[in-house]
């Protein structure tokens, strides 16, 4: 039986590599394979704020402004 603590660092590490994928898409201008990536980082850890403030520039630079702000309020806490 595997432990919460396991269970939340790999979680945790998914997180980073969804993350650190999204970042890597969006220098290639695969900006849409990019939003992909971001919202599985959040699916796996929501208080991830620099993966809500990637995603809310995206959707901000793709004119998705509601959306985009919605993201930014909640890297803010709001």
């Amino acid at each position: 039986m595997r432990s919460n603590f396991s269970t939340d660092c790999e979680s945790e590490r998914a997180a980073d590599a969804w993350h650190a994928l999204g970042m890597a898409l969006v220098r290639l201008g695969e900006r849409p394979a990019a939003c992909i990536a971001f919202r599985n980082a959040l699916r796996l850890d929501a208080r991830r704020t620099q993966s809500q403030r990637a995603l809310g520039n995206l959707l901000f630079d793709c004119g998705q402004f509601d959306l985009a702000l919605r993201c930014f309020e909640k890297a803010e806490g709001r």
